[in-house]
């Protein structure tokens, strides 16, 4: 056993399961201790580290299957991009179980999509993260996205034309498309801006007609996706 007042450096700086405390000889007393913070069930930090949104999300990875990585708004958050709500967190996983956790949305794919460090691609949680913003946010991030995350998002494909191959394409591999992206690739955005007035007028016009399914305004589907909340 480690010394009581020793904090192994493995441990330092970053969430830890329990079984990784144990491994270096901390107990499960001593980490309830107050040197020790609880970040989720199972999942510990130490009580000098800084809290932040992040390492509650790294924190809440390691209690989740090993394959999960972050999407929508909080990959978009662990991207860099400030945007939309904390909670729910929302994840992707390859995982045949369903997975239930307080605060946490965990969509279950067939095969993952791109990503990196444990984040999907940025365009893939802009899509996923359609479901949950407004219009203006959702442009927002995007033009954000495709600014700032080179690296993830490869060329842009947040406007026009490409964005609708964008939302075709994560569709077909199983991606989350919610109203805001199916507004856009539709055409009511040729370019990430606000809709236009002459849009607006044509959806009053007295033949238009919105499409709805018997529970509603019919929204994209989500083909082998299932959300666990």
């Amino acid at each position: 056993m480690v010394r009581r007042s020793v904090i192994p450096q493995a441990l330092n700086g970053q969430p830890f399961e329990t079984s990784d405390a144990r491994a270096v000889g901390l107990s499960w007393k001593v980490l309830q201790g107050s040197r020790f913070r609880r970040v989720t069930q199972g999942v510990y930090v130490t009580a000098t580290s800084a809290d932040s949104p992040r390492l509650r999300v790294r924190g809440v990875m390691l209690a989740l299957p090993a394959d999960t990585i972050a999407t929508g708004v909080t990959g978009l958050q662990m991207l860099g991009i400030e945007v939309g709500p904390e909670l729910p967190m929302t994840f992707a996983s390859t995982h045949l179980r369903q997975i239930r956790r307080r605060d946490v949305r965990v969509m279950r794919f067939k095969e993952l999509p791109p990503h990196r460090d444990g984040i999907a691609r940025a365009e893939h949680c802009w899509l996923v993260a359609a479901s949950t913003l407004n219009l203006l946010d959702l442009v927002a991030a995007g033009r954000l996205a495709a600014s700032t995350t080179p690296q993830h998002s490869g060329p842009p494909a947040f406007g026009g034309p490409d964005l609708s191959r964008s939302w075709r394409r994560a569709r077909a591999q199983g991606g989350h498309a919610g109203p805001g992206t199916s507004r856009l690739a539709a055409g009511d955005l040729a370019s990430p801006l606000p809709c236009s007035r002459g849009t607006a007028d044509a959806r009053m016009q007295p033949g238009h007609r919105r499409r709805s399914g018997p529970d509603g305004p019919r929204r994209p589907g989500l083909p082998g996706v299932q959300v666990d909340h």
